[in-house]
Formats: structure tokens, C-alpha cells, sequence
């Protein structure tokens, strides 16, 4: 909660400066990195830009509302 808030907001800033959640989610690196060829588009894994430990405290919080 109030850990993964300060750290959010210490990194991003001004999240106004976003057209919307997924740019702010790929600016992170938890969006998953596209590989597109002609007519073939694919996702791959999630990339690892962005702050590290703010990626990690999302994605534990995440794990920790799914159990």
C-alpha cells in the first residue's frame, strides 16, 4: 500500500505527463516486448526496463492480492 504509493509516485513524477496506463505500465517495464514481422505479431516476455524495484514492488503486491 503506502510503500508501493511513495515509491510510484517518487519515480513517475507527474503521471499527467502519460496518454495512459499502458504507457505508464511500459515506461515501468511491465508490459510484455513485441516482435512484429509483416503480418505476424507477437508478444514476448516482459521487459526489463524502467525501475527495477518499483517493478518489483508491483508485481509482489499483485501476487500478494491474487493469494
Amino acid at each position: 500500500g503506502p510503500i508501493i504509493s511513495a515509491a510510484l509516485m517518487a519515480s513517475v513524477g507527474d503521471a499527467g505527463a502519460f496518454k495512459n496506463g499502458r504507457q505508464l505500465a511500459a515506461w515501468i517495464g511491465l508490459t510484455p516486448t513485441q516482435y512484429a514481422s509483416g503480418e505476424t505479431n507477437r508478444m514476448g516476455k516482459i521487459s526489463k526496463r524502467g525501475n527495477s524495484s518499483l517493478r518489483k514492488y508491483l508485481i509482489h503486491g499483485a501476487r500478494t492480492v491474487l493469494n
